[in-house]
C-alpha cells in the first residue's frame, strides 16, 4: 500500500510540472510533430525497458487491438487537444480543465464497467469541481488574461475534450489489465508507440512541415515530456489505475493541477488571490478525505 501512495506522489509532482513543459513545446515545431516524437520515443524507451528488466510475454492480437484503442483515446486524441488548448490558455488553467477526468472516470466506470459508484464519492467529486471552478474563475478577476471570453471558452473546451478521452484510455486501461494481464509496461509502450505512429501518419498526410525548433527551452522539454512525462509517470500511472481503479486514479489529475498553478503564478504571471487559495484548499482537503475513504475500503 506505501508503494501505492509513493506512485501517487511522484505521479503528481511530474504531472504538476509538465503542463508548462507542454506549453515550452508551443511555437515553431508544429504540435503533430512535438507529439509524434515524443510518444513514438517514449514508447521504444517503455517497450526496451520493459522487455530487459520486466517482462519478456507476447501479447495476442487482440490485446494489441486494445493498446491501439487505447493509444488513440489516452495518447493521440486525449493529447492533441491538450497541446492546442495550450495555445489559447495558461498550463495551470489547462491543468485545472483536465482535473475533470476524475468525473469522467467515475461516469466511464458505472456505464462500461457496471461498476457502483458510492455517494461519498459523488459527493468529494462535486466539492472537487467546487473547487476547481473556483480556481478557474479567479483567473477571469484580473488583467493577467487579456484575452475575450471566446478565446478562453475554446481553450476550456479542448481541454475538456481531450479529458474525456483520456478518461476512456484509463477505463480500456483497467480492462486490459483484467481481460490480458497486460502488464503495465507493455500496455503503456505499445499504446504510446501506436499514437506515436498515428501522429506521423497524421503529419505526413495534412503535409505539416517538420520543423525542429533547437533552442535549449524546447530540447530541454521535449526531454523531460517524453523521459519523465511519459515513461515515468504514466507507468506509475497505468499501476495507480490497476491498484486502485479508474475512480480513484483521477485524484492524481487534482493535485497536480496545484503544482501546475502554482508554477503558472511563478512563470506566466498568473496572479493568487482568494478564490486561488481558497479554491486549492477545498480541493486538497476533498482530496484527503477521498483517499482516507479508500484506505478504510
Amino acid at each position: 500500500m506505501k508503494k501505492g501512495y509513493l506512485s501517487y506522489i511522484f505521479t503528481i509532482l511530474i504531472w504538476g510540472t509538465t503542463w508548462y513543459g507542454i506549453k515550452l513545446q508551443i511555437g515553431i515545431t508544429p504540435e503533430i510533430w512535438s507529439l509524434a516524437g515524443r510518444y513514438t520515443l517514449a514508447g521504444i524507451i517503455m517497450l526496451l525497458i520493459t522487455n530487459i528488466i520486466y517482462s519478456k510475454k507476447s501479447p495476442n492480437i487482440l490485446c494489441h487491438a486494445h493498446f491501439l484503442l487505447k493509444g488513440i483515446m489516452m495518447y493521440f486524441l486525449a493529447f492533441m487537444l491538450f497541446y492546442y488548448s495550450s495555445e489559447y490558455i495558461p498550463s495551470g488553467l489547462v491543468a485545472f480543465s483536465v482535473s475533470s477526468v476524475l468525473i469522467f472516470n467515475i461516469f466511464n466506470d458505472r456505464v462500461i464497467n457496471k461498476v457502483t459508484i458510492s455517494i461519498k464519492q459523488v459527493a468529494l467529486s462535486s466539492i472537487m469541481l467546487i473547487g476547481l471552478i473556483m480556481i478557474s474563475a479567479s483567473l477571469f478577476n484580473g488583467d493577467v488574461i487579456d484575452v475575450n471570453f471566446g478565446i478562453i471558452s475554446k481553450g476550456v473546451l479542448l481541454a475538456l475534450l481531450g479529458s474525456y478521452c483520456f478518461s476512456i484510455g484509463n477505463i480500456i486501461s483497467k480492462n486490459n489489465k483484467e481481460k490480458f494481464n497486460a502488464d503495465p509496461g507493455q500496455d503503456n509502450g505499445f499504446s504510446m508507440l501506436y499514437a506515436g505512429i498515428l501522429f506521423c501518419i497524421m503529419g505526413f498526410f495534412t503535409n505539416t512541415a517538420l520543423v525542429i525548433d533547437t533552442s535549449l527551452s524546447y530540447i530541454s522539454s521535449f526531454l523531460y515530456l517524453t523521459i519523465v512525462g511519459s515513461v515515468l509517470s504514466f507507468y506509475l500511472y497505468v499501476k495507480i489505475i490497476n491498484q486502485f481503479g479508474p475512480a480513484n486514479a483521477g485524484y492524481v489529475l487534482v493535485y497536480a493541477p496545484v503544482i501546475a498553478l502554482i508554477l503558472s503564478m511563478l512563470l506566466e504571471n498568473v496572479q493568487g488571490n482568494f478564490l486561488i487559495y481558497f479554491g486549492m484548499t477545498i480541493v486538497v482537503t476533498a482530496n484527503y478525505y477521498g483517499i482516507k475513504i479508500q484506505k478504510e475500503n
